[in-house]
């Protein structure tokens, strides 16, 4: 039987890889609204391709890391 130790670690491992794979994912659609700094689009990475719509007098803002 398994002990409540080793469950605890495990449960805590398998949260821990969730959460920085879940922090690393890449932007790779815009989502509307962006139009202002407040509602920027975030999480862009670097040889990642963000697919967009243009349209007359839209402006977009977008976050990254550097």
């Amino acid at each position: 039987m398994l002990n409540n130790k080793y469950i605890q670690t495990v449960s805590l491992a398998a949260l821990l890889l969730f959460s920085i794979s879940a922090n690393s994912a890449c932007l790779t659609a815009e989502t509307e609204p962006n139009d202002y700094e407040g509602e920027a689009n975030s999480s862009l990475c670097s040889d990642t391709t963000v697919e967009g719509n243009l349209s007359r007098n839209d402006i977009d803002w977008f976050t990254f890391d550097m």
